[in-house]
C-alpha cells in the first residue's frame, strides 16, 4: 500500500521550495534504541530534498540521497503544524514497550532553531513524520545489507536482493531511485548469480518506471 505521502501534490513542493528557498531551512530527527538494529541513527532533511542519513552522531559514512518533492513537502508542512517544535510534543507517562529517545530539530536558515525530546507522542501528524523517518532508516539497512553482500558475500546478494524487493513491494521504501546505480552493477556484473542480476535489472526498470515503493 502506498503510504501517506504519495497522496500529496506536486504542487506542494514547488510552494515549500519557495517559501523556505533552496538552500535555507532544514528539519534534523535522531533515535537512540539501545538493542534495535541501528541502535541509533539520525536523518537531516533539506528544503532542497536533499537527506544525510548516519548511524552515529560523528559517522564519517554518511549517506546521502535525493528525497521525493511530495515527502520534503509534507515533512515541512507538518513541522509548520507542529509550530517548528517549540511545543512539547510527548505523551503522558504511561506502561508501554520503550520506543527509543527521540529528538526532532528545526533549524532556520540563518541559524536558529529549536527542537524537542520525547519517547512517544499522541500527535498524529508527529506520527506521521517519525514513520517517515523510521522508514528511511529501514531503507538504508536494505541499501547498506545490499552492498556489504556485493563486496564480501557475492553468494549472498540474491537473499539481500530478495530482501529489498519485498521492502520495495510493500512501500517500505524511501526514494528508491537512490538504489539504481547498484542495481544496474548488480544486474551488468557476470560474477553475480543469474537469478540476483536478473532480479535487480527487473526491480531497476520498476524503479525508473516509477511504479512502487515511495516514489
Amino acid at each position: 500500500m502506498r503510504n501517506r505521502f504519495l497522496s500529496g501534490s506536486l504542487l506542494l513542493a514547488f510552494c515549500a521550495a519557495a517559501l523556505y528557498g533552496a538552500d535555507g531551512d532544514k528539519l534534523f530527527f535522531s533515535r537512540n534504541f539501545p538493542g534495535s538494529v541501528p541502535e541509533y541513527f539520525d536523518v537531516t532533511v533539506h528544503t532542497d530534498g536533499k537527506v544525510i542519513y548516519r548511524e552515529s552522531p560523528d559517522d564519517e559514512l554518511s549517506i546521502e540521497f535525493e528525497a521525493p518533492e511530495v515527502d520534503v513537502s509534507r515533512l515541512f508542512e507538518i513541522s509548520e503544524q507542529l509550530g517548528y517544535f517549540e511545543r512539547p510534543l510527548a505523551a503522558p507517562k504511561r506502561e508501554t514497550a520503550f520506543t527509543g529517545d527521540k529528538i526532532l530539530r528545526y533549524t532556520k536558515a540563518g541559524g536558529a532553531g529549536s527542537e524537542v525530546e520525547f519517547v512517544l507522542t499522541d500527535d498524529e501528524s508527529a506520527q506521521e513524520m517519525i514513520s517517515w523517518f523510521v522508514r528511511v532508516a529501514d531503507t538504508e539497512w536494505h541499501r547498506i545489507n545490499i552492498e556489504r553482500a556485493l563486496q564480501f558475500d557475492r553468494l549472498g546478494v540474491n537473499k539481500a536482493i530478495l530482501q529489498f524487493h519485498t521492502a520495495f513491494d510493500r512501500g517500505r521504501v524511501v526514494a528508491p531511485r537512490q538504489f539504481l546505480p547498484l542495481l544496474k552493477d548488480i544486474a551488468n556484473d557476470m560474477k553475480i548469480l543469474h537469478l540476483a542480476r536478473s532480479r535487480a535489472a527487473g526491480l531497476a526498470e520498476r524503479i525508473e518506471a516509477g511504479a512502487a515503493g515511495g516514489e
